[in-house]
């Protein structure tokens, strides 16, 4: 089964957190993966998270 993906990266006004969210829908089911920190944390972390989140696969249930 293909799901697109949608993701989108974030900040907050007057604190120092980034956020990358990315989500999918399928079989009547929401798919929701968010990573986020302080923003050094998240760029220097960023790679690692989004190895780990291309890792993940949707399948289905037997």
């Amino acid at each position: 089964m293909n799901y697109d993906p949608h993701s989108y990266t974030y900040t907050f006004e007057g604190v120092d957190l980034k956020n990358f969210q990315i989500w999918t829908i399928g079989d009547d089911m929401v798919y929701v993966l968010i990573y986020g920190g302080t923003t050094k944390e998240f760029d220097n972390s960023f790679p690692v998270i989004q190895n780990m989140m291309d890792s993940f696969e949707i399948t289905e249930i037997q």
